[in-house]
């Protein structure tokens, strides 16, 4: 069964950042043994490149990965060093590759490989995908529109309040959210998609068993019981701790498993310009969300947007530039400044109050605030949530007002 759809048809895009690598197709790979698969790929020391020319040896040589695994006389010549081959020999004598296999089910771990059906098509596009996923959660998890939404782990208000509002309007279009579970933009995304009822994907840089920091553990168990909504996803076996280049290829992941990589606050060096670089090598879109001049990311997003990427104030610009829907301007831009034009202001009460109400989901904001960031005027923002007081939807508290514990 498809996982993610093939890239939807869509004008081509004006982006300037780097284009498209000329790759060879994916390569054509017989169905594989799984459990050979997660076994050599289990090792410690055996990396993309080991598997790589093990895989290689295998097809030269017309036999499989599983008979490849007891025959020791044969691993130097495919390529592993005397380390890598004492490491191999100190793993069989703990477990069996079926043992293996059955312990990863038993701790709920489902695993798919490159070249099976339930394979995310869109990931095997890349120039080198991962052989191996390990998965928990909704598998296969169905994203008609998989969207990436990256960003700093320390976000300002004003990101955490674009990043809300951008994924209740993705998720409203048919979205589905990809992001790297960790703090700051990436649990926000999920937590947004999750209220809105909509589905997401964590990619993850380390094992399930080694969570990142250690005070995530809980959390990623609440989230990873929360189907068919929630899945997580991770390259690395489940004793594998996160490291710093284990963060870095986890990018390549979000970024392949997306259509499109949305940016809401990045600093110029950081692990977000890293996923939105990949992206536009994939040829993937790349979007980003301008900052005030007075944040400290605005110079990151500035960058993007500089080098092509999609200046993006609301979702509907983004799903326009993806080819879907009529292409219309959601209410409620995010454009700091100046007003948005009289066709954008003429939305019903009903969707107003509907905007407002999504920004207070993350907590009490002034009704200067709300102003700036709706573009309306403090006279529209009052009166509209003079109306939600009434209805006892939002209460106020001094300057601040905020949702009603019985809405």
């Amino acid at each position: 069964m498809s996982v993610l759809p093939s890239p939807v048809a869509r004008p081509p895009s004006s982006s300037v950042l780097p284009s498209p690598l000329s790759l060879p197709p994916p390569p054509s790979l017989p169905p594989p043994d799984c459990r050979a698969w997660v076994a050599w790929w289990s090792v410690p020391g055996i990396g993309w490149r080991s598997f790589a020319g093990l895989l290689a040896y295998a097809r030269r040589h017309r036999t499989s990965l599983r008979r490849l695994w007891s025959r020791p006389g044969r691993w130097e010549a495919a390529g592993l060093t005397a380390s890598q081959q004492a490491a191999v020999k100190t793993w069989q004598s703990s477990q069996s590759i079926d043992d293996y296999w059955q312990q990863l089910e038993a701790a709920d771990i489902t695993v798919t490989c490159l070249g099976s059906s339930d394979y995310p098509p869109l990931l095997a596009e890349i120039d080198d995908p991962p052989w191996v996923l390990f998965i928990k959660g909704e598998w296969p998890i169905k994203l008609s529109l998989p969207i990436a939404v990256v960003g700093t782990r320390r976000p300002t208000l004003y990101g955490r309040q674009a990043a809300v509002r951008l994924v209740t309007e993705l998720v409203a279009a048919g979205a589905g959210i990809v992001s790297g579970f960790m703090f700051g933009i990436d649990v926000l995304a999920h937590q947004t998609a999750l209220r809105q009822r909509g589905r997401t994907v964590g990619v993850l840089g380390y094992g399930f068993d080694r969570v990142y920091p250690p005070s995530f553990s809980r959390v990623l168990a609440e989230y990873a019981d929360q189907r068919p909504n929630m899945t997580f996803i991770s390259e690395y076996a489940p004793f594998v701790p996160a490291r710093r280049y284990t963060f870095r290829q986890r990018n390549r992941i979000i970024a392949g498993l997306s259509l499109a990589t949305l940016v809401v606050e990045a600093g110029v060096r950081s692990g977000t310009q890293i996923t939105a670089r990949l992206a536009g090598q994939y040829g993937r879109e790349v979007a980003a969300v301008p900052s005030p001049i007075t944040s400290p990311y605005c110079a990151g997003t500035a960058n993007l947007i500089n080098q092509g990427a999609l200046l993006t104030e609301d979702a509907g610009r983004l799903l326009t530039e993806l080819g879907v829907g009529s292409g219309r301007r959601l209410t409620g831009s995010l454009v700091f400044g100046e007003r948005a034009e009289a066709d954008e202001q003429s939305a019903g009460p009903e969707e107003v109050s509907l905007d407002l109400i999504r920004l207070f989901q993350d907590g009490p904001l002034t009704s200067e605030y709300l102003s700036a960031i709706t573009n309306l005027s403090i006279t529209q923002v009052n009166v509209e949530l003079t109306r939600l007081e009434l209805l006892g939807v939002v209460t106020r508290q001094g300057s601040c007002w905020s949702l009603s514990t019985r809405s």
